[in-house]
């Protein structure tokens, strides 16, 4: 019988080593029943000229193809959202972690785009020590316990600033069809997402939502065990075990 697979993509200012302590405890739990791929945004980006959501998920679906479950965390999953719909219906399972499902007003909108546009610009210009003490202030990040150190020679600035812009919530639109396979996990201390848990489950009532207690934005690096076992319990309903 052929391994069960995984594929996990992560978010802006993400590296592929960022799902190392998740893997490992899935590598522990599954062994040989599971293979895993870690696809590196930067790597599919660094020769493209279109920085849409959808045109992004593009890209990544080659990646994609084949997967029993595929993992996207903050800007992974809001690409993950705009995969080709066919192939959003036939995964067994789609995982967004912290990820944002859109703005619906317009004013919010254009207003994001303009933060990220204003980001865009200090991504290109700023000093990398400042950029990441203006990044790590943000209110997103306020109630997290950790957050990951990140050094300049490990990016490209003018990609990362073409992707924040382009990539921007205020560009992304709410995804019309249903979600009968997707699974959305956030943490409690998350407010503005975790806030809007009940809008999504009236506009997807079929997705199943999960809120990990004392969690950030940062789930990946400081809920890693809890969040370990939710995805552990996601790849067990779908036949990894």
């Amino acid at each position: 019988m052929k391994p069960q697979s995984i594929l996990f993509l992560h978010g802006f200012l993400g590296k592929p080593q960022d799902w190392a302590s998740i893997q490992n405890h899935l590598r522990k739990r599954f062994a040989e029943n599971m293979q895993m791929e870690t696809v590196s945004l930067w790597e599919i980006l660094k020769e493209n000229q279109d920085f849409s959501l959808s045109h992004v998920a593009q890209l990544v679906t080659p990646h994609v193809e084949g997967k029993t479950m595929v993992v996207g965390y903050s800007l992974g999953g809001r690409i993950l959202m705009h995969l080709p719909a066919m192939l959003r219906f036939t995964l067994p399972a789609l995982v967004f972690i912290a990820s944002h499902w859109a703005l619906e007003e317009e004013i919010d909108k254009k207003n994001r785009i303009l933060l990220d546009e204003a980001w865009a610009e200090k991504f290109k210009h700023q000093s990398w020590e400042t950029l990441m003490q203006e990044w790590n202030a943000q209110s997103v990040f306020g109630q997290d316990t950790f957050r990951p150190e990140r050094s300049e020679k490990d990016f490209d600035r003018t990609l990362l600033a073409q992707t924040i812009a382009g990539c921007s919530v205020g560009r992304q639109q709410f995804i019309e069809q249903p979600w009968a396979r997707s699974h959305w996990i956030y943490g409690s201390e998350d407010h503005k997402l975790v806030s809007r848990i009940p809008q999504l489950k009236n506009k997807y009532p079929e997705v199943n939502t999960y809120v990990i207690e004392g969690g950030g934005h940062s789930l990946l690096w400081a809920q890693k065990p809890e969040l370990s076992q939710i995805l552990s319990n996601i790849f067990c309903q779908v036949g990894g075990a």
